[in-house]
């Protein structure tokens, strides 16, 4: 990927102490509407590895994307605060990348184009913009369709033109909220891998969101169990498979035990998680 160096994943693990990129610390938030109150946060924490790939499974409703919510700006904690590297992180807005559930992209602009907003966005002019998107389409597996409207795309498709946007936004982190859960099996299975060898060419560390157990364990360097709410704590679960990861690793004894023991947990069942 032009202007992108590789980096090895999972170097931080070799590193000694490695810094936490997000910090969450004592946060509170209630939605207040005229039905009523539904606190969400009550007193949550944790934190996010540099360059980790880190996901938050747990069961609907729990607060996950209240939480992206809180990370991007959109919403502000009652209490308690958020630092970015160890500092206040107070104007979040386009400050992290954030891909949705489903795709923002614009009918009318191409799949060039949609890759070119982000850029376009920060006062890059228009010729520049496509310039710099275009040279990533490859990478993406984009470049057949570059001018093409989403409505003539695939949803795979779709959602590597989406990424690509996120990724050109230039942020340290992104946070990817279920960002597959609307495809087909194969598509999804697809995707998962295409996207592990993409991140391991990027300097970038991941947030994401799934209610898949499986997605969770292949994708990622850790994981954050959540329970109902309102969340107070969250259990953190080192993934002690190697990288990198292949979708055979499913069928794997150690990938199938993490999973029992993770849906356990998530069903709120005895038993503590063994890495």
């Amino acid at each position: 990927m032009a202007g992108v160096e590789r980096f090895q994943r999972g170097a931080w693990q070799h590193m000694g102490e490695v810094e936490d990129v997000l910090t969450l610390r004592d946060l509170h938030f209630t939605y207040r509407q005229a039905g009523g109150s539904f606190p969400v946060l009550d007193g949550f924490s944790m934190s996010v590895r540099e360059g980790e790939f880190f996901t938050l499974i747990g069961p609907s409703g729990s607060g996950k994307s209240t939480l992206f919510k809180l990370l991007t700006g959109l919403l502000e904690p009652d209490a308690g605060e958020i630092l970015y590297r160890g500092r206040p992180f107070c104007r979040r807005l386009g400050k992290v990348g954030y891909m949705p559930q489903r795709d923002t992209l614009f009918p009318w602009r191409t799949v060039r184009e949609n890759a070119a907003l982000p850029l376009e966005l920060k006062g890059w002019r228009r010729k520049v913009a496509l310039e710099r998107a275009g040279s990533f389409l490859g990478e993406f597996g984009l470049e057949a369709v570059a001018d093409l409207y989403p409505h003539q795309l695939s949803g795979g498709l779709r959602q590597r033109v989406s990424f690509l946007r996120t990724v050109l936004a230039d942020n340290d982190v992104l946070l990817l909220d279920e960002p597959f859960g609307a495809l087909d099996a194969l598509t999804r299975a697809q995707l998962q891998e295409w996207l592990l060898n993409l991140w391991q060419k990027l300097r970038k560390t991941v947030l994401f969101i799934t209610h898949d157990v499986e997605e969770a364990i292949l994708l990622s360097d850790r994981i954050g169990v959540l329970s109902a709410r309102p969340l107070s704590t969250v259990r953190m679960v080192e993934v002690p498979l190697s990288r990198p990861r292949k979708m055979f690793m499913v069928t794997e004894e150690a990938f199938i035990r993490l999973k029992r023991q993770l849906l356990e947990q998530i069903r709120g069942k005895e038993g503590a998680l063994a890495t």
